[in-house]
């Protein structure tokens, strides 16, 4: 009985406060799905605000922190400010090389649960990384620079 009422409790949990349990999911109308990292979050590409330039790609992804990601990220951040403890997902702006397969981080901004801005980081001086076999980013690289379904926007 004790066991049956656990999860009944644990249930209710979820459907009364969801974003105790999970993270915001992105507007699939703009955002598409890329697929889980190896620390359990799931990562999405704007699919609507491509942007390319000669061999460079322009675009925004979006990370959900979940699981044991989140608590991570939590507790390294709490140290700094306190309302990281709401920290929910985020948003980055990359770019990616086609031709050299490489990729840049430009920008990116933590929300918390309620999707207000927790900080937002800008790159002066980024630098250009080699894009890893298998990895989310090779996921991203593969839908934007090789195949390519509808035609992006020239700079």
């Amino acid at each position: 009985m004790k066991f049956n009422l656990f999860w009944i409790s644990l249930i209710v949990i979820a459907v009364s406060f969801p974003s105790i349990c999970f993270s915001e999911q992105p507007d699939g109308r703009v955002w598409e799905f890329l697929g889980k990292d190896g620390g359990g979050s799931f990562w999405y590409y704007n699919k609507t605000n491509l942007t390319r330039s000669s061999d460079i790609v322009s675009v925004w992804t979006f990370m959900t922190v979940t699981g044991d990601v989140r608590k991570k990220m939590i507790k390294r951040f709490i140290k700094h400010n306190i309302k990281y403890q709401n920290f929910d997902h985020l948003k980055s702006f990359n770019e990616i090389d086609c031709r050299k397969k490489l990729i840049k981080e430009i920008e990116f901004t933590d929300y918390d649960d309620q999707g207000n801005v927790l900080d937002k980081y800008i790159y002066n001086k980024s630098g250009w990384n080699g894009i890893v076999s298998g990895s989310v980013f090779e996921k991203l690289y593969q839908k934007v620079c090789i195949t390519q379904e509808k035609p992006i926007k020239k700079k």
